[in-house]
């Protein structure tokens, strides 16, 4: 009940999708949602758990976001370090 379905969503499978869940434009759901869940991507996964009792949403990690900040970090930290040698080399170190 009072789910909301975006534009292109596809489920698929014997699955059960949980009361007041949205599921993103364009997301593939192959397993079972939880009520109250919002759920995004391919395949789907739920990005977010409101409490109706309390009107709060639980975000839960994102794994793939988590990486991509790891990895910008790493970037800047061997942009730093590189420009430590170009500089060293200039120098005739």
């Amino acid at each position: 009940q009072q789910c909301g379905i975006g534009v292109g969503a596809q489920l698929i499978g014997a699955i059960t999708i949980g009361d007041n869940t949205k599921v993103g434009a364009g997301s593939v759901v192959v397993t079972s949602v939880p009520a109250n869940a919002t759920v995004v991507g391919v395949p789907g996964r739920v990005v977010a758990i409101r409490n109706p009792d309390t009107d709060t949403v639980e975000r839960l990690p994102d794994p793939v976001g988590e990486k991509l900040e790891s990895l910008e970090r790493r970037v800047a930290e061997l942009e730093q370090h590189l420009a430590i040698v170009e500089g060293s080399k200039d120098e005739g170190i």
